[in-house]
């Protein structure tokens, strides 16, 4: 369900656009890289159900010159993860570390065959458990940050040889999530802001663009996603996987055209 509204004021210098909205799905299916229940990582195909999205978007331009324009973006959004396969509980080779943030489960139907792998090995270094991965039914999706949005602004100088210069800047801000639907602790991404800038000169007749830019200027270190470890440490309970850091580039580009009749 979604409602919306679009607004254009001062003569459509100023847009406003806002909605609301409450979803709520029958069935996600994933493919996700996590820990299976034999020790070993792997790709597994699962469905979660009772999934739930609501909250409500606000969007709003302004043009405050012929050459000055700044936007906004901003997004609430709860979430509820659902039926999460990965929230069963898993007998799991720990080795002989201890996780502060791993719930042992020691009663299951699966805990004679985690005392039967123990009596098998040898008990000082091999130490199979059931544990709970820490997701939710409650807990919020993966990668939905309960708040995130954009601020930006651009400017066009205009030169007196028919070229111009544009100049844009922008920050985008979340709240702290969770990164991956198969693991939960060491795969949150705190939050955050990231700016990036651009800077593009274009000839007086459009035909030539030269562009400079700047990327994660704070250069963060973004967490996008995490899978189990199988390495049995409690150090390395998630792999996670990094976003780019800080990065820059310029470019040169050209374009060209014939009248038609």
């Amino acid at each position: 369900y979604e409602v919306g509204l679009k607004n254009r004021f001062l003569d459509n210098k100023l847009e406003i656009n806002i909605d609301a909205y409450y979803y709520k799905f029958q069935s996600l299916f994933l493919s996700v890289l996590g820990q299976t229940n034999v020790n070993t990582t792997a790709s597994t195909y699962f469905q979660i159900t009772g999934t739930k999205a609501y909250g409500s978007e606000l969007e709003a331009k302004l043009l405050l010159t012929s050459d000055d324009k700044l936007s906004f973006g901003l997004s609430y959004e709860p979430t509820e993860q659902g039926d999460n396969p990965f929230f069963y509980s898993q007998c799991y080779n720990w080795g002989t570390a201890t996780h502060p943030l791993i719930a042992v489960i020691g009663n299951s139907v699966n805990t004679a065959a985690c005392n039967a792998k123990n009596l098998a090995a040898n008990p000082a270094t091999v130490n199979w458990v059931r544990y709970r991965s820490g997701v939710g039914s409650n807990d919020p999706l993966f990668n939905a940050p309960k708040w995130n949005g954009t601020v930006a602004y651009q400017h066009i100088f205009d030169l007196d040889s028919g070229a111009t210069i544009t100049a844009g800047v922008s920050v985008h801000f979340e709240s702290s999530k969770n990164t991956s639907a198969a693991a939960y602790y060491d795969a949150i991404n705190s939050a955050y802001h990231m700016t990036d800038a651009n800077l593009t000169y274009d000839t007086a007749d459009g035909k030539w663009a030269l562009s400079a830019w700047v990327r994660n200027i704070e250069n963060h270190a973004l967490i996008q996603g995490g899978q189990s470890s199988t390495s049995g440490t409690a150090t390395d309970f998630v792999y996670p996987t990094y976003g780019q850091p800080r990065m820059w580039g310029v470019g040169l580009s050209a374009k060209s055209w014939r009248n038609s009749l």
